[in-house]
């Protein structure tokens, strides 16, 4: 008897009928197959038709993109006047940050404690969270680098999951990150010292809706892919695929804050994707597919 598939929701399956509606290729082919070669008529790019493209903006509401606009001002909730963070707001996280230490027993030198993202920027909205960044010496650990990213990756993911922390409706999230690591932001707000080291600009920047759009459903369609190799049992697959994955997000990221910015399609399908539990999906789907291939059942089970 088969599972019931996991990370299925209304949402994710209005996704899947948008992507169906906006395939690479629609039908085409010859009218009159006793005369001929079939498929002579040229097959259409409906990803690229232009009236298709004039709606989607519409009728992919549910996908949120909207959300990545710029406000005219920081959040109210967190910044005063003078852009400095409300007190309460900052005693808050140097609180949160000070328990993920003392709770997971790293005893290592702290260099700063930094809030980062949506929340210290102009692009913040409904779906934004507390990036929390401690600032650390990797090398400290004595591990080796790749190692000690692992060991800390794989910590604060724990803590993050198992605490549901939230400040004024924005969820906190704990990151580890090494101090002479490149961190790409226009706003970084120091929580040990009070004050800005990277103050955001507002900036104008378009979004390209169509090229967002695309790329969005491109990757949700790679996620469902995915999905389809986990509810047949080919879990090996699954991992792979959902590993590769990953890191190709990852990439796609970096590579466009790195060439175009915070308002690069890259990264903006990246938050589109998050925003809408896409990569929470890709996520779930590696841990779920891992856990099915170590685990054995009963007909498994040597009893020599």
């Amino acid at each position: 008897m088969s599972e019931p598939t996991p990370f299925k929701s209304p949402a994710q399956k209005r996704y899947k009928a948008l992507r169906r509606k906006n395939d690479l290729t629609t039908k085409g082919g010859h009218k009159n197959l006793s005369v001929g070669s079939p498929y002579t008529v040229k097959t259409k790019g409906a990803g690229r038709d232009r009236l298709r493209f004039e709606s989607i903006r519409e009728e992919l509401g549910s996908l949120n993109i909207s959300s990545l606009e710029l406000r005219d001002s920081l959040s109210p909730d967190i910044w005063d006047e003078s852009l400095k963070m409300h007190g309460h707001i900052r005693e808050r996280l140097l609180q949160i940050a000070r328990g993920f230490l003392e709770e997971t027993d790293i005893d290592i030198e702290v260099k700063d404690i930094v809030l980062t993202g949506s929340l210290a920027n102009y692009n913040w909205s409904s779906y934004s969270d507390f990036d929390l960044h401690i600032i650390i010496e990797y090398k400290d650990l004595l591990v080796g680098e790749e190692m000690a990213r692992k060991f800390l990756n794989s910590l604060r993911s724990a803590w993050n999951n198992r605490r549901q922390i939230h400040i004024k409706g924005y969820e906190v999230e704990i990151y580890l990150e090494d101090a002479g690591e490149s961190h790409i932001s226009t706003g970084v707000y120091s929580l040990l010292n009070d004050e800005w080291e990277i103050k955001p600009v507002r900036e104008e920047g378009e979004i390209d809706y169509e090229g967002v759009t695309k790329k969005s459903l491109d990757k949700m369609q790679e996620i469902d892919n995915i999905q389809e190799k986990y509810d047949s049992g080919v879990y090996e697959e699954a991992y792979e695929s959902a590993k590769r994955l990953k890191n190709k997000i990852k990439k796609m990221r970096k590579s466009g804050l790195d060439k175009s910015g915070v308002f690069s399609n890259e990264n903006l399908t990246f938050k589109v994707l998050r925003r809408n539990g896409e990569l929470g999906r890709l996520f779930g789907l590696a841990d779920q597919s891992k856990d099915k291939i170590m685990s054995l059942d009963e007909n498994s089970l040597d009893v020599s």
